[in-house]
């Protein structure tokens, strides 16, 4: 049986980004501007990505195994996931954007 991992999810996005958006490291050592994209951009690529991620039931309810949530109840809404491709969506936002909250306040931290 195929597993879902959520660490490995969180790496392939990342690297996602980095090819959608480019690398700010990259861009200096080709002497080129690098244009950071906005949280909006950013976002709106998050929910495409994990939208694509969570189209089949197979590959949801494997989402649901990792994540082991207690019952159907969206975070963000407080309402209930009307069936299990929007659970296996909003678990894999509230995962990726808790990572991003992260490493937003780090790298502040790094900044002052």
């Amino acid at each position: 049986m195929d597993r879902f991992n959520k660490y490995k999810f969180l790496n392939e996005l990342k690297e996602h980004l980095t090819d959608e958006f480019g690398c700010p490291h990259c861009a200096a050592e080709n002497g080129e501007q690098y244009n950071e994209p906005t949280d909006d951009q950013i976002e709106d690529y998050v929910i495409s990505y994990i939208g694509d991620q969570t189209i089949y039931y197979y590959n949801c309810w494997l989402i649901c195994l990792e994540f082991q949530p207690n019952d159907f109840i969206i975070p963000y809404t407080g309402n209930k996931a009307k069936d299990i491709n929007e659970l296996a969506f909003y678990l894999l936002l509230d995962f990726v954007m808790q990572d991003i909250r992260t490493f937003s306040v780090e790298k502040s931290k790094a900044l002052n």
